[in-house]
């Protein structure tokens, strides 16, 4: 939609092309999972976001992180649990080969939420794409190796120039 205004793109534990397998598609999670996670949300929500929030990070972030996270998670509205509904049914990977613009793919090794093997499926799909795994990090490689994480994003940034 931004044609030549996009000069690049970042995509961070990025669920995409796809969060769930599908056919043709061996990677993600399973529709069972996926629907006691939208089930877990509506009937048991702070309870299932603070176990989110503690299985965000492989590496050691502090209790003060997950807490901060878990807030944050708290005020999201049944809006966002919808578009996670919603993202069980996309599939881009008809799209993905159409984004020529240079491509970062930011990854956690150990990534739960989205695992790292979607990450390197986006890859191969972006013509332009890059993928940065961060071996020590789960689905917040922003908070986990931070410092690794910036410099990956501003040499990225300064190749665009």
């Amino acid at each position: 939609k931004l044609g030549d205004r996009l000069g690049g793109l970042v995509l961070t534990g990025g669920a995409t092309p796809r969060y769930l397998q599908g056919d043709g598609f061996s990677h993600g999670g399973t529709r069972d999972v996926f629907d006691q996670t939208i089930t877990a949300l509506r009937d048991t929500r702070p309870e299932f976001l603070r176990a989110l929030a503690a299985g965000v990070c492989h590496a050691e972030v502090g209790p003060a992180t997950v807490e901060w996270m878990w807030e944050i998670f708290m005020q999201t509205s049944a809006r966002a649990d919808a578009t996670l509904a919603e993202l069980g049914e996309l599939d881009q990977r008809d799209v993905l080969p159409k984004i020529t613009v240079p491509t970062l793919l930011c990854h956690g090794a150990h990534d739960v939420i989205v695992p790292h093997d979607i990450g390197v499926a986006a890859a191969e799909l972006l013509p332009e794409g890059r993928l940065v795994t961060f071996d020590n990090s789960g689905h917040a490689p922003f908070l986990e190796e931070t410092a690794r994480y910036r410099q990956e994003l501003v040499s990225f940034a300064g190749g665009l120039a």
